[in-house]
């Protein structure tokens, strides 16, 4: 009996790495309990945001890269982290990755894997330093470039849980952009100061090829537009401290203002000729992030992605669905918003339609279910259930993770495992 284990983690509460664990310890007692032997792969999986980076950080090829002095949201000065994935171009990441060697060798088969949220991320803010009028993303930017003077050119780059609404400008200076006043002086790369800004100058030609030669893929599951009602001011500047209608028309405006410069005076990374702003700014994601998605994709020449569908791809899971008898998904809850490309949706939909297997059973957990999940059941699932044994708190169900795992997913799997074999039986 295969059995594959793909879930997300249970945020605030496991690792996608943890809940795989326990969940295949539980399997493995449901198949001794049934005198079966079970081959268990486990593969963790994130929907792109936060916690991403974690789950690359933990395959054989990983190495964890410290870097000392990036600057946070506020410009103070942290220790930051990002992941090189071997491959095969280049050599490893050298010893433990520390400090800021800035060595021309040539890695370029290696991707470097990097979460925004490591440098410009809203948790490392206080409540009463979230303020989108104050914060930058050039943090980010020093990791991204710390990254390309190593000579990796390949990223996978996820933005989900930043602190910022300045569209990338602040990252786009730390890789060499400038961003000037009407006296020719630099502005602040902060989301309040971007009406300043009166021109914009690229980046030096050796950062300029460096960018032309990567390939850059960003992790991003919305669609919002970079202005607007609908864009990164409106929807997420409230999230990041900017509550009030003057913030709020200070944001945007400096959005409008620094897209309008940079489209009508760069070229673009990849290719020549201006950048319509009409249909780069309104691109589906150009919002993200405080507008990071338009940033990247006009500073970096950066192209979007499915944040699951990327780390389903580098993660393999197409190779060991196919032929499975059972798999096990699953997130710290379900309800209808898990349609919108979460984890446990994304599971389902490559089992079914994807790789086209049709006979496996897959169950689909979580620490509380909604009251409609009819969807995720109607696109192939065949069971949504919660691990709780019966009417508990938050903390309790937190707190006993692991072993309600493994007693649900025990009982799961003896429902379901006798007729996984049987069909198995029947090939």
């Amino acid at each position: 009996m295969k059995v594959v284990v793909a879930p997300n983690a249970f945020k605030e509460c496991l690792s996608a790495s943890a809940v795989g664990s326990s969940l295949a310890r539980g399997v493995q007692s449901a198949a001794a309990s049934m005198g079966r032997k079970a081959e268990v792969r486990v593969v963790p999986l994130a929907d792109g945001g936060d916690g991403t980076m974690e789950i690359f950080a933990a395959r054989d090829n990983a190495t964890l890269v410290t870097v000392d002095g990036v600057q946070d949201p506020l410009h103070r000065r942290i220790k930051a982290q990002y992941v090189v994935l071997r491959g095969d171009g280049g050599g490893g990441g050298g010893g433990d990755g520390g400090g800021n060697g800035d060595g021309d060798e040539n890695k370029s088969g290696d991707t470097a894997v990097i979460e925004m949220a490591s440098a410009s991320g809203l948790a490392l803010l206080a409540v009463d330093e979230q303020d989108a009028l104050k914060t930058t993303s050039f943090g980010f930017g020093q990791l991204i470039a710390h990254a390309l003077r190593r000579g990796v050119r390949r990223f996978v780059l996820c933005i989900g849980g930043s602190a910022t609404n300045d569209g990338g400008v602040g990252m786009a200076a730390a890789l060499g952009y400038r961003f000037l006043d009407a006296d020719g002086e630099a502005v602040d790369p902060v989301g309040g100061e971007l009406v300043r800004v009166a021109s914009v100058e690229s980046c030096g030609a050796e950062m300029r090829t460096w960018l032309r030669e990567s390939r850059i893929v960003v992790a991003c599951d919305v669609d919002n537009p970079l202005l607007g009602a609908r864009g990164a001011t409106r929807v997420y500047g409230p999230q990041k401290g900017a509550r009030t209608e003057q913030s709020l028309a200070r944001l945007e405006a400096g959005l409008a203002n620094v897209a309008r410069l940079a489209c009508s005076s760069l070229q673009p990374v990849h290719g020549v000729g201006g950048v319509p702003l009409s249909s780069l700014a309104a691109k589906a994601g150009a919002g993200a992030a405080g507008g990071m998605g338009f940033g990247l994709e006009l500073f970096c020449g950066a192209t979007m992605q499915g944040g699951f569908d990327l780390v389903a791809d580098e993660m393999g899971l197409d190779a060991v669905i196919g032929d499975a008898d059972i798999v096990i998904t699953g997130e710290g809850r379900i309800d209808e918003s898990t349609l919108a490309g979460k984890v446990p949706f994304g599971v389902v939909h490559r089992v079914r339609h994807v790789a086209k297997n049709q006979r496996a059973a897959i169950i689909c957990m979580a620490g509380s279910v909604g009251p409609d999940v009819s969807g995720l059941i109607k696109h192939g699932a065949t069971a949504v259930v919660s691990i709780a044994p019966g009417p508990i708190t938050l903390a309790q169900s937190k707190a006993n993770a692991q072993a309600l795992l493994e007693k649900q997913v025990y009982h799961m799997v003896r429902l379901v495992g006798s007729r996984a074999l049987a069909q198995s039986a029947k090939l």
